[in-house]
């Protein structure tokens, strides 16, 4: 069996916990949550041990950072022999096929080592400010024109970056790029990572969920 593994770094996110969490227990694929906090002060540790036992809880006494926090699950979830690692923003939520989706999507393309969902706007009118940014001629080719002509659309279109809101990342990668430098304590660190990837000659996808 697969072992898909979902990694939340979580800090004061009380506002979003339910939202993000509610909709990975409706993943229909199964998949092993790790929520690292980062020292939250508010009751978000309180919360996801109260409502989510399912979801494993790694307590840090200080804020790491988002590199840093994510490394410590995806050690964890490497160690484990996991096949996929899922990152996740606590303020993101995903659909109940999305994961199911991008690993079927992973395994059919192994060339790409790190897959995103498109990622839309709160309320899902929609495409999320920076992925609109992303989804261009230079950075995305193909799409833009596909979706003009009208044409059938893939199921993956390589993409120059995509930010680590959603990232679905192959066990190869993990062991062969590794996790995020921590020099980044907040911001850059996954423009830093896609850079790394490529460098390994993997390829990074957006797939056309």
């Amino acid at each position: 069996n697969m072992k898909i593994y979902v990694i939340i770094v979580t800090y004061n996110g009380t506002k979003w916990i339910d939202k993000c969490f509610r909709s990975l227990r409706k993943s229909l694929i199964p998949i092993h949550i790790i929520a690292v906090d980062n020292n939250s002060t508010d009751n978000t540790v309180e919360m996801i041990e109260q409502d989510y036992p399912e979801i494993e809880l790694i307590k840090i006494d200080k804020n790491l950072g988002f590199g840093k926090g994510n490394n410590i699950g995806l050690r964890k979830a490497l160690a484990e022999n996991a096949d996929y690692v899922f990152l996740q923003n606590q303020d993101a939520w995903i659909e109940p096929d999305t994961i199911e989706k991008l690993v079927h999507i992973a395994q059919k393309n192994q060339e790409f080592s790190v897959l995103s969902p498109l990622h839309l706007n709160g309320d899902g009118s929609a495409l999320e400010t920076k992925c609109n940014e992303y989804i261009n001629v230079y950075d995305c080719p193909g799409l833009v024109s596909d979706k003009f002509l009208g044409k059938e659309l893939s199921d993956i279109y390589k993409i120059s970056f995509i930010n680590a809101a959603a990232w679905l990342i192959s066990e190869k990668c993990l062991k062969e790029v590794g996790g995020f430098d921590p020099l980044f304590p907040h911001y850059g660190e996954d423009i830093d990572y896609i850079e790394r990837v490529k460098l390994k000659g993997f390829y990074v996808g957006r797939s056309n969920l």
